[in-house]
């Protein structure tokens, strides 16, 4: 349940958070959440496509972090058999 919430969080602050740079009226509001966009305030990155990065963001989320753990804790933690 925590990847499926993680993905979509990670997709919802994509489509719906601020795209760099910040605007002259509002400069306080939080943009480029999860760095999407570049590791810049200034300007929007070129070298990667957005969706992409997003997509790989969302995999290497999932893959090397969440799965790992759960394996781990299932482990760590198993269930004590029944009586």
């Amino acid at each position: 349940m925590q990847s499926l919430a993680a993905l979509a969080i990670l997709w919802v602050s994509y489509h719906y958070g601020p795209v760099p740079p910040p605007s002259a009226s509002d400069p306080n509001r939080a943009f480029n959440i999860n760095y999407v966009y570049g590791f810049t305030d200034a300007r929007v990155q070129t070298l990667v496509a957005p969706s992409l990065w997003l997509v790989g963001l969302m995999a290497l989320n999932v893959s090397p972090f969440y799965l790992p753990s759960h394996l781990l804790f299932r482990r760590l933690f198993a269930m004590a058999p029944a009586r």
